[in-house]
C-alpha cells in the first residue's frame, strides 16, 4: 500500500487508540496497544505540537481511528523506516511522513511549510 507508515508504541504505558484528535476527551478512547505494538499508519496529521496519526483505511468512512504518536518531544510511537515510496512530483504528506520520520530520529528543526 503506497504512503503507509510502520509505527512501534515506545511509550512504556502503551498508545490510546482514539475516536478523536483530542487527548483531553475520555470518553473518545476506543482500545489501548501496548508497549512494543507494531502499528501501520495510513495518514498524519499535525496539530499545533501534536502530530497524530490515522490508523484506519477508510478516510471517508464515519468511524476512524487515531493515535497520537508525539507531543512536543514527547514521542509515544517510533516511526520504523522512512517512507519507501515518494509520490509523483512530491506531496503534503510526503513533507509530513518525512517530518515525522526526521523527528523520531531526534531532528528538531522547524516544520515543513
Amino acid at each position: 500500500m503506497p504512503n503507509t507508515l510502520s509505527y512501534t508504541v515506545t511509550n512504556p504505558e502503551g498508545l490510546f487508540v482514539r475516536a478523536q484528535m483530542n487527548t483531553t476527551n475520555p470518553f473518545n478512547i476506543w482500545r489501548k496497544m501496548s508497549n512494543g505494538e507494531s502499528f501501520t499508519i495510513y495518514q498524519t496529521y499535525p496539530i499545533g505540537a501534536q502530530i497524530w496519526g490515522r490508523l484506519t483505511d477508510n478516510p471517508g468512512n464515519v468511524s476512524q481511528e487515531y493515535a497520537c504518536l508525539q507531543i512536543a518531544n514527547k514521542q509515544f510511537a517510533r516511526l520504523e523506516a522512512p517512507p519507501a515510496d515518494i509520490p509523483a512530483g512530491g506531496s503534503r504528506v510526503w513533507m509530513l511522513a518525512l517530518d515525522t520520520w526526521a523527528r523520531s530520529q531526534g531532528f528538531n528543526g522547524p516544520p515543513p511549510p
